[in-house]
């Protein structure tokens, strides 16, 4: 296994593949074209790859002065708990952290504990709009 980190971002179909395998794309309903664009508009994108293949990705959403959002943070199921993730979490912060961002993430409550582990903590409630396709007014 020779892991390989990038600052690029990954290809549509790659980033698809690997949010396959976590179920995101059936919940998101987006194409790898529409996935590629949200790493295109994302502040800061990080990667890992083996032999070629995407096999992690994380990216932060931010105004790039005040505040960043960590999110979409994956690595393929077949590479976890080999210090890939954390990896990626720490290219991450580093880059919110140089910037002085205050950073926040959105996790399910499993989670937590993983997050806790890098200086998160536990602070308000999260909610999502349903996109039931009505507006609320």
């Amino acid at each position: 296994m020779n892991i390989v980190y990038s600052d690029e971002i990954p290809s549509g179909e790659a980033i698809y593949d690997l949010y396959e395998q976590f179920g995101w794309n059936e919940f998101l309903k987006l194409s790898a074209r529409q996935l590629h664009d949200t790493m295109r508009g994302s502040w800061y994108v990080a990667s890992a790859y083996d032999g070629g293949r995407l096999i992690g990705t994380g990216r932060v959403v931010s105004d790039g002065v005040m505040t960043a959002f960590v999110c979409g943070l994956a690595v393929h199921p077949d590479y976890q708990k080999k210090g890939i993730g954390s990896e990626l979490m720490k290219r991450l912060m580093q880059r919110c952290i140089a910037r002085q961002l205050h950073m926040e993430l959105f996790c399910s409550d499993p989670n937590i504990g993983y997050y806790e582990r890098f200086g998160f903590e536990v602070f308000a409630s999260g909610m999502k709009y349903r996109k039931e396709g009505q507006s609320p007014w």
